[in-house]
């Protein structure tokens, strides 16, 4: 049985427009806990954080062919949440 490559890509489409939705409300959410530890004091990094993050992610991809892949996109979601946690990478205030 053929499918459609359209139909594929619709689906990607679809796809793409959730989760960049998803990413897009975690990166409030991380400038949101920059302001919480910048007002406590506290630094923008927390490894046993970011270590159960990442045994959570592992845990939770249900292919083993996949983790590999999970596992680096959620470095870099890491990684720009800790830039976005910081004040002065905030674009708004560059601009201003």
């Amino acid at each position: 049985m053929e499918v459609d490559i359209n139909l594929l890509r619709k689906e990607i489409d679809e796809i793409d427009l959730e989760i960049v939705t998803l990413i897009e409300n975690r990166m409030e959410l991380c400038r949101r806990m920059g302001e919480v530890k910048a007002n406590g004091g506290l630094p923008v990094r927390d490894e046993d954080r970011e270590t159960e993050i990442m045994r959570r992610v592992g845990a939770l991809c249900g292919l083993d062919r996949n983790r590999h892949s999970l596992i680096s996109i959620y470095e870099r979601i890491l990684s720009e949440s800790r830039r976005l946690q910081r004040p002065t990478e905030d674009p708004v205030a560059i601009a201003a």
